[in-house]
């Protein structure tokens, strides 16, 4: 079981949870079965890897698109969603970089 599920049903309504990963279809399963066991919370899954070029910008706006008008502070993202483990030759360094950018991003564009 991944953070998503073990989180998901503990979120106030007023949170939305933003799944990050590079496989749809591992995104498009863990939404359904998020969706089974908390249909009120709004989330939403983006395919994407956040090693590319626009990845961390592509990020931040849907974010802002999901959230609207609500502050960040409310907004959930789990990168990796629907991966119980780390990535093979991905270091845990390498994945904090990518966080951070993804965190710079949202910090300035606040």
């Amino acid at each position: 079981m991944g953070l998503a599920h073990l989180l998901a049903p503990r979120l106030a309504p007023s949170l939305a949870l933003l799944l990050v990963a590079r496989l749809a279809a591992m995104l498009e399963q863990l939404e359904g079965k998020l969706h089974a066991t908390c249909p009120a919370l709004r989330m939403r899954g983006l395919p994407i890897d956040l090693a590319s070029d626009d990845g961390p910008q592509y990020v931040v706006r849907t974010a802002r698109k999901l959230h609207r008008d609500r502050p960040m502070e409310q907004l959930l993202l789990i990168n990796n969603a629907g991966v119980q483990a780390a990535p093979i030759g991905a270091p845990e360094h390498v994945q904090s970089a990518l966080l951070l950018q993804v965190q710079r991003q949202l910090r300035d564009q606040l």
